[in-house]
């Protein structure tokens, strides 16, 4: 990259001093008003922060030289701007904004873009299970760089996931060669390969490829569950006006209300859902789902029976129907195969079921325990799948088309994923794997 400010080196272990001269620069620059240079130099410090695995500072040293980007900035700074914040939110697992931050550092330097962009692009779109944009990716990235033990692993990766174990095998084998002239037996790059060869050699292809396709499914989870919660809070704000309250309301208006009442319950409760999962109680964040999934079980019955609103507000005492004679009058037949299992396995949190007290045990099954056990990803991927369902629900009473484009573009990003996932979760029951993926279907 073209500058006046001249890049140290930080192709070597040196970061200390690195990071000792990027800010002795700075202060030259400032003292000189050098608003490019410093944009690159702070960026650049980011960049060593990130690489010595400090990500908040990293993420503070690139906002301050973001500050002094601008509309003449050099396509070259800018690109590396963009570079530098994608590969600090990738290895923060949030994909999705780093794959734009990556999109946006090729966009910003189209002739010459840096070559580490289309890796990183390709890898992380692999994550997000957009296979077929990152194989392209991997194959321009192929095209404009170097060979590296990184992108041929990123290909294995491809490999294994297209089913193709003896190209994989030939690529792995490349890359653990490579690394292993870099590092020693012990670094994490060299185990991580030689383990995916070891599976490759053993028989293990079906396991692996689970693991390298789910692994960092939990963190897209997390992300796109904000995403829609965020979505919950424009759509209440935007249409969740009460109707209800003339002389003479319609059953649309009695509809509209109730179903609206019932959609910001599941945004108040999927808000409480996401902060039980980021203090890691997942077992209390299945307690609240059992309450989404009612909710959605009643808007899906009103949505096909809306005369059946009449009584709730007519007679508030009245009785609410029953749970499973709202599962038998579900409009969607598939609701009828899931609930066997979305009934079982989320009342067993909601009540003292004992069939659960292995979650609050001991490893050594010697004392009861407090702290959470390894069930956030099956609790994400609940709630993901649910959030889905009932914002579906609520589209059909809403007619504005830009509001209803963006859903439908989160809705076709986040289920793949979801997809991935069903199809490890259960495997064993084809037909509960197919009701369920039939469910995320979406026509806009």
């Amino acid at each position: 990259m073209i500058s006046r400010f001249q890049l140290p080196d930080i192709a070597h272990d040196d970061f200390k001093a690195t990071i000792a001269t990027t800010k002795q620069a700075i202060k030259t620059l400032k003292e000189n008003n050098d608003i490019d240079s410093l944009a690159q130099a702070y960026t650049h410090l980011a960049n060593t922060h990130y690489h010595l695995g400090n990500y908040q500072k990293a993420q503070l040293y690139w906002k301050k030289g973001n500050k002094f980007i601008h509309s003449k900035t050099a396509p070259s700074i800018l690109s590396y701007s963009y570079h530098t914040i994608g590969i600090i939110l990738k290895a923060k697992n949030k994909f999705r904004l780093a794959q734009q931050a990556f999109i946006n550092g090729i966009k910003a330097c189209p002739e010459n873009p840096h070559p580490e962009l289309f890796i990183h692009l390709s890898s992380t779109q692999f994550e997000l299970h957009q296979f077929d944009k990152g194989r392209a990716n991997l194959e321009k990235a192929q095209q404009v760089t170097n060979a590296s033990p990184e992108l041929d692993e990123l290909a294995a990766h491809y490999f294994i996931q297209e089913g193709k174990y003896k190209q994989a095998k030939q690529k792995l084998q490349s890359a653990l060669k490579s690394f292993k002239k870099i590092f020693d037996e012990n670094n994490p790059n060299v185990i991580r390969v030689h383990s995916s060869l070891d599976q490759l050699k053993s028989g293990g292809e079906h396991e692996l490829r689970i693991q390298i396709t789910t692994g960092s499914l939990f963190y897209s989870f997390k992300e796109y569950i904000n995403i829609f919660i965020a979505l919950y809070k424009q759509t209440v704000d935007m249409f969740g006006s009460i109707k209800a309250i003339t002389k003479h309301p319609t059953t649309d208006q009695y509809l509209h209300d109730y179903q609206f009442f019932s959609f910001t319950k599941c945004c108040k409760s999927f808000n409480a859902f996401s902060a039980l999962i980021n203090k890691g109680t997942p077992e209390d964040a299945m307690v609240l789902l059992y309450a989404i999934y009612r909710n959605y079980l009643t808007m899906a019955y009103l949505n096909k029976n809306p005369k059946q609103v009449l009584p709730i507000f007519k007679t508030p005492n009245n009785k609410p129907v029953a749970l499973i004679d709202l599962v038998k009058l579900s409009p969607y037949p598939e609701d009828k195969i899931i609930h066997k299992f979305l009934d079982t396995y989320l009342s067993d949190f909601a009540y003292s079921n004992f069939t659960t007290s292995e979650y609050y045990r001991s490893v050594d099954e010697t004392y009861y325990q407090y702290s959470a056990k390894n069930i956030l990803l099956q609790a994400t991927e609940i709630g993901l799948y649910l959030q889905l369902l009932i914002i579906k629900e609520i589209s059909k009473l809403i007619s504005n088309d830009k509001w209803k484009n963006l859903v439908a573009k989160f809705i076709r990003e986040a289920t793949p994923l979801l997809v991935a996932r069903i199809e490890v979760t259960h495997k064993e029951d084809n037909k509960l794997m197919a009701a369920m993926k039939k469910r995320l279907a979406y026509t806009n």
